[in-house]
């Protein structure tokens, strides 16, 4: 080979030397991407917390890599996740397989599944490729209550009135009804393995003596109340203690900080009858469900 030739061969090498490199030091520096950049799926929420996803599926026929599985369920009175009839019990997208063409997003006729800029998926194995609805699913906007919902078409009655009912009756019934609802509430904590011996009142409606003798006759538990009337910002601004390092964890602010004034021990008579009168609580509603709203 002749000396010119090698040079006219190494001369591609030296005009490379001294360009201006192109490479961008990952992931110390990101380089940003377009706005419609196919990135990572994202199933969306309404304002109100409730799942866009009504289980549909179309976004699984469209998929030509065969990369999402959905299964659908129905919503119940009881338990709503989405504004339709039906939701993805099973949403799940295997990034192994996906091609990020956007046609999932296309055929959503909710909008319930959008891509995002993020493109940074790796796992050690396959399966930590697959997605999982709740790896797929939006936080609950600040404010909202996370789902299931209740019924949100369930209406309220008086029932077993008589010629004897007065305003007070009317208005005593009000008060254990909201009693009721908070033993759903302690029995949904039974069911978890939670065992409480005594409950923690703060607050407007703590004020009331009557109220508590009827809340702690209700989950037949003695309920202590507190000296600080503010509940939830009391709570906010120990956590914040917390966070600041003032108080070690949680339980620590608690002890340093929350006072019990005195405790309101369940009325043993009461007792008897709110056992009873739950039972037809729970039996109500059910029965005025099935009763058409005007």
């Amino acid at each position: 080979m002749m000396p010119s030739e090698i040079l006219k061969g190494l001369s591609v090498t030296f005009r490379s030397m001294f360009r201006r490199r192109n490479t961008i030091q990952y992931p110390e520096q990101k380089k940003p991407t377009s706005p419609r950049f196919h990135g990572r799926h994202l199933l969306n929420r309404y304002p109100d917390g409730l799942e866009r996803c009504i289980g549909c599926e179309l976004c699984a026929y469209a998929c030509p890599a065969d990369a999402i599985y959905v299964q659908g369920a129905e919503n119940t009175p009881q338990a709503r996740w989405s504004v339709g009839e039906r939701y993805a019990a099973i949403y799940q997208i295997n990034y192994n397989r996906c091609i990020f063409c956007g046609l999932c997003i296309e055929a959503c006729p909710t909008r319930a599944l959008t891509m995002t800029n993020e493109y940074e998926l790796s796992a050690p194995t396959r399966r930590g490729l697959v997605y999982d609805k709740p790896d797929l699913l939006a936080p609950v906007p600040a404010g909202a209550k996370a789902p299931p919902h209740a019924d949100a078409d369930a209406r309220g009655a008086f029932t077993g009135l008589s010629l004897r009912s007065d305003r007070g009756a009317l208005v005593r019934a009000v008060l254990e009804g909201v009693a009721y609802g908070l033993r759903d509430s302690l029995e949904l904590l039974r069911e978890l393995g939670v065992a409480p011996e005594k409950g923690r009142v703060s607050g407007g409606g703590a004020r009331s003596s009557l109220w508590l003798e009827i809340v702690a006759s209700a989950l037949e538990l003695p309920l202590e109340r507190t000296v600080a009337e503010e509940g939830s910002a009391y709570g906010a601004a120990l956590l914040a203690g917390v966070a600041e390092g003032a108080f070690a964890d949680a339980s620590e602010a608690v002890r340093a900080c929350v006072r019990v004034r005195d405790t309101v021990e369940p009325n043993d008579a009461w007792a008897r009858v709110y056992a009873e009168g739950y039972a037809r609580f729970r039996a109500l509603y059910p029965a005025v469900r099935g009763v058409e709203n005007p």
